[in-house]
Order: C-alpha cells, then sequence, then structure tokens
C-alpha cells in the first residue's frame, strides 16, 4: 500500500513538473510572435481606419516602415529592446 502511494504521488510530482516545463517552453518560444501578429494586426487596422487625405508621403513611409515579419521583430528589438516581446 505504501509504495502504492509513493508511486502516486511520484506521478503527480512528474505530471506537474512536466507540464509546467511544458508551459514555459510554449510561452519562451511563442509569445514573441503573438506580440508581432498583435502589431501587424494593430497596423493593418491603423491604415485602413486612416482617410485617404491624410496618406501623405510622411505619413505613408512611416505605415508602411515594416512589412514583414522580420521587419517587425527587427523593429520591436530595436525600439523596444528585447522586453518588449
Amino acid at each position: 500500500r505504501k509504495r502504492r502511494d509513493a508511486s502516486t504521488s511520484e506521478l503527480l510530482r512528474n505530471s506537474l513538473l512536466a507540464g509546467s516545463a511544458a508551459g514555459i517552453t510554449s510561452t519562451l518560444a511563442f509569445h514573441p510572435f503573438d506580440v508581432i501578429r498583435t502589431k501587424m494586426q494593430s497596423m493593418a487596422l491603423s491604415t485602413s481606419e486612416l482617410p485617404s487625405s491624410k496618406i501623405g508621403s510622411s505619413a505613408q513611409t512611416t505605415v508602411t516602415k515594416a512589412e514583414t515579419v522580420q521587419q517587425y521583430f527587427s523593429q520591436t528589438i530595436k525600439y523596444g529592446g528585447f522586453r518588449s516581446l
């Protein structure tokens, strides 16, 4: 009976540790991509809401400065550092 309780507690502990490690790894790996995706979506939304008379050469270059995922990623790190991810 004692061995069965020990194996149940070991199984619970191992499951908790494995789940925690998986959650931490997932967050560290995919959170930066979620930040970039959100920035890209908000930029697309803000450009679609601009009136056509307000889009001048300077506004358009500011809005369309980053068009690829790599550009968004590099700008995020450049202006906000790694903490912004």
